[in-house]
């Protein structure tokens, strides 16, 4: 009777971690969503800005210094940025939650200066980040963590470019170089879907 019990508990947990795993990929589309679009527009009001105001980017090098003084204040002076992403999907490598706003602030600024900076590695260490803040807010153990990345990293890219089905594969390619994890793909997919979603419903193409 008492090993029938058990065997229905840990049938239950088992389920219940597939269905808290759907909700997390979903809840990372919605807040890389959010935060994509954020971005987005703060980028193209940097860059619209600085275009109307050239004097600016003779700021451009206490620009730097600002965003150098905050990442020793905030202790993320060594952090190594899309290489411990991609590196953290590998291993159990911990990324920090203060990635997501020192590299959206530092992106902006370096844009609202003239200064030459991609999206390309903003969103995924935006996706990242966030992924990491949300898999552990929902108890979702080391063993996600690598799943908990990619999908972060979808939901960023397709939030700041659009390309829904590109963003899921992207990420997986690049986690994985040589190996297309498929276990991975549909809950990249539910990620990038729905934060490309939450995008265009908020203006973004």
């Amino acid at each position: 009777m008492e090993e029938s019990i058990r065997e229905k508990l840990k049938h239950w947990l088992e389920h219940g971690m597939i269905f808290l795993k759907w909700v997390a990929c979903a809840l990372m589309g919605l807040v890389l969503g959010a935060a994509g679009t954020l971005f987005h527009y703060c980028v193209d009001g940097a860059n619209r800005y600085s275009g109307q105001y050239p004097y600016l980017i003779w700021f451009l090098p206490l620009g730097g210094l600002l965003i150098a003084f905050l990442y020793k204040v905030t202790k993320m002076e060594r952090d190594q940025g899309t290489d411990l992403v991609i590196r953290s999907v590998r291993s159990t490598e911990p990324i920090s939650i203060r990635t997501a706003p020192l590299i959206f602030v530092s992106t902006v600024l370096t844009h609202l200066l003239g200064g030459s900076a991609g999206r390309e590695g903003a969103a995924l260490q935006l996706g990242g980040s966030l992924s990491e803040l949300i898999r552990k807010g929902a108890g979702m153990g080391e063993s996600y963590q690598d799943l908990a990345i990619m999908c972060g990293m979808s939901a960023g890219f397709s939030a700041v470019f659009g390309s829904q089905i590109a963003a899921a594969l992207f990420a997986l390619e690049i986690s994985c170089v040589g190996i297309l994890p498929l276990g991975g793909l549909f809950p990249c997919v539910v990620s990038s879907l729905t934060a490309g979603t939450i995008a265009r419903a908020m203006g973004v193409h």
